[in-house]
């Protein structure tokens, strides 16, 4: 009888992994669910961390991570509070000291303290790297440029979320073993690679084990012309990081491709032909095929400053509508 291993993919993406969140609960749902491979970037490794390490219940607690997030206008009026909420998100994270007191010399803007004691009083680390889900997140070394993945089976800690959402210049590097490093998403938005070799490594010798992967596109940005330095900003953060998504699926279509071909060229070779031994030829045998790949998206769009308008009112109809579309999805079986 065939098992299924599934990985589980979150992007990065600021106040749109709000959407994120809200298809995770729809995925959790799922009877009996289990993910045996959890890869994250920025706030997707806040989201990592929080399915396996969280203290107490994972969904509620993120469901408290996002309020924390969001910001509401006091006097409520239509557009305030999201004009307010690219301020910052008060309750975790707030202006950099010395942005205030010397901006020219300030290598950030944000201080992320808050954040860094709320994901110290909700997240066990211990739990976290003793789960037997695999949590792999990313980040850039700021001094060299290498894109680097941390590990829950060597010991992740809170430095190493931090370090992942160090969005430069908004906020601060943050340092590991006296490196720096900001976020993983300036590389890669979408840590595929880094689940699939993860997938590949589970049961690699059983044929009769599938492989899933699940991911999100939150980057549901309606096209217009950028009217205003916000907009600017905002569609460069679109493209910058949602950009290379589309990239990303391509190749892995087309490998996933190379293994169908590979597996039918093995099945005709004869066992003593030369090409067996080929380096190229054993290394393509080595990887295992992902059989199934569900990409959450939808049609819903967002206006070009979506990614820094953390708003109650729009986080809570991301939550909502990133629900409605992972229930949609995984009920018709739709894959990617």
């Amino acid at each position: 009888m065939s098992s299924t291993l599934t990985a589980l993919v979150l992007q990065g993406g600021g106040a749109l992994g709000a959407y994120e969140f809200g298809a995770i609960k729809a995925i959790f749902q799922r009877q009996n669910f289990r993910s045996h491979v959890i890869t994250g970037v920025s706030i997707g490794a806040l989201a990592a961390a929080v399915l396996a390490g969280a203290k107490g219940d994972p969904i509620e607690t993120l469901e408290d991570m996002w309020d924390r997030f969001s910001v509401s206008a006091l006097p409520s009026m239509p557009g305030l509070d999201a004009w307010l909420a690219m301020f910052g998100a008060h309750g975790m994270i707030r202006v950099a000291p010395t942005f205030l007191l010397a901006p020219l010399i300030a290598t950030s803007i944000m201080d992320m303290a808050p954040l860094r004691e709320w994901l110290t009083e909700s997240v066990d680390f211990d739990k976290l790297n003793a789960n037997a889900t695999r949590v792999i997140i990313t980040a850039v070394n700021a001094a060299t440029g290498a894109y680097e993945e941390f590990d829950n089976r060597d010991g992740l800690t809170v430095d190493h979320v931090i370090a992942s959402a160090s969005l430069p210049p908004a906020f601060p590097m943050t340092f590991i073993d006296d490196k720096p490093y900001w976020d993983g998403g300036l590389v890669s938005n979408t840590p595929l690679r880094c689940a699939i070799n993860a997938l590949e490594q589970i049961d690699a010798d059983d044929p009769e084990v599938k492989r899933e992967l699940i991911a999100m596109d939150a980057s549901h940005i309606s096209p217009s012309t950028p009217q205003t330095m916000s907009d600017v900003v905002g569609r460069l953060l679109q493209i910058y990081f949602f950009g290379k998504l589309r990239l990303d699926l391509k190749l892995f279509e087309q490998f996933n491709g190379y293994l169908d071909l590979i597996e039918h060229l093995d099945q005709e070779l004869p066992p003593a032909s030369p090409l067996r031994q080929h380096p190229a030829y054993r290394r393509l045998m080595a990887h295992r095929k992902i059989d199934r790949f569900v990409l959450i998206s939808g049609d819903g769009q967002e206006s070009i400053g979506a990614a820094t308008d953390f708003s109650r009112s729009s986080t809570r109809r991301r939550i909502e509508r990133g629900y409605r579309d992972a229930m949609r999805t995984l009920s018709s079986g739709e894959a990617a």
